[in-house]
């Protein structure tokens, strides 16, 4: 799984996840409490719902960093809501913790929701194997995917 990249000098930060999204979780929370940053942990499982999340972000005050671990549905609905809440970009990051994701194939630029448990996936417009990268275009609101030969 991906790690967070910490983020130093912000007034607050705000980390939420779910089961799968622990581990990240654990390493983030380690770097903080080692900066003697003031944080906020959300735990987002056990029936846990959007509605409760979007209102925890929206009453953060400015400045805040997010970090978020989430199953890849939540956190694209997530990323609405901190947008909405008036976050900017450099101020968001996001780990997805399930193995579905939306990708963007950079040969045929055909966007689709696919299971990366077992790489290299394959386009299912151009049929080429590809390897998704850690890098999410909020754009197309897709992770790059690049053919597996490029590297």
């Amino acid at each position: 799984m991906n790690s967070f990249h910490f983020a130093a000098g912000h007034l607050r930060y705000l980390l939420i996840f779910d089961s799968k999204g622990a581990e990240p979780a654990a390493s983030l929370r380690n770097s903080l409490i080692n900066e003697g940053a003031e944080f906020k942990e959300l735990y987002a499982g056990s029936g846990r719902d959007l509605k409760w999340i979007s209102e925890e972000i929206s009453s953060q005050k400015n400045g805040t960093c997010l970090y978020a671990a989430l199953e890849t549905g939540l956190l694209e609905k997530l990323e609405t809501a901190a947008v909405c809440a008036g976050y900017l970009p450099e101020e968001i990051q996001f780990i997805p913790s399930g193995s579905r994701r939306r990708i963007f194939c950079a040969h045929c630029h055909h966007i689709s929701i696919t299971d990366c448990e077992n790489p290299p996936v394959q386009c299912s417009s151009c049929g080429r194997y590809l390897k998704v990268s850690g890098s999410r275009s909020g754009y197309w609101q897709a992770y790059l995917a690049v053919d597996r030969e490029a590297f």
